[in-house]
């Protein structure tokens, strides 16, 4: 796999700048069981934007272009930093935490050991959680096949996170969340 080879070119250079991160998006449904629709690797950081600078600076240890002509601003305006990894095509995007729960999820990611290192990867609730938010159609369906496939989940702290992202976010996602566990079956 691709990504494997690009993820084994980062996660060392993360962890000795001694940045947190985990696997999101499409390469952590990967992890859960899911087919991604695409191959594109996510790294959710656990540090926000003001550490742009220092991504940026240890991009080439990672073999990593930046694919944006201002990263300051897009950073500024999308919390992304895009690149790609031009040998093997494979686009990367760091994705900086700008709420607490990005950063706690961040040190709750699961470890996973790929060709002898471990690599982090956002864990199962995490992730319902950040599809349930969303609240996009393709992330919800993406929420419903995760649950019918891992039925065994931590309902209790996700319905609490949830609470939480409804008083903040003055929407209601625990019904959502339990509208999906019913049609799961």
């Amino acid at each position: 796999m691709e990504f494997n080879t690009v993820l084994l070119q980062i996660v060392p250079v993360l962890e000795g700048a001694k940045i947190p991160y985990m696997v999101s998006g499409g390469q952590a449904l990967l992890f859960h069981g899911l087919e991604p629709f695409n191959s594109d690797v996510d790294i959710s950081l656990g540090v926000g934007v003001v550490r742009r600078t220092l991504i940026q600076k240890l991009l080439a240890k990672m073999q990593l272009k930046i694919m944006v002509r201002s990263p300051a601003n897009f950073v500024r305006q999308t919390h992304v930093l895009p690149t790609i990894n031009e040998v093997t095509g494979t686009r990367v995007d760091f994705i900086f935490a700008d709420s607490e729960f990005e950063k706690e999820a961040v040190h709750r990611a699961l470890k996973l050991n790929i060709k002898g290192q471990a690599v982090n990867f956002m864990t199962l609730e995490d992730m319902l959680i950040h599809k349930v938010v969303s609240g996009e159609e393709s992330d919800l369906e993406h929420a419903r096949a995760l649950l019918a496939k891992k039925p065994k989940i931590k309902v209790r702290y996700i319905q609490q996170t949830l609470k939480e992202f409804s008083e903040m976010l003055d929407k209601a996602f625990i019904p959502v969340f339990e509208n999906l566990r019913k049609k799961r079956k």
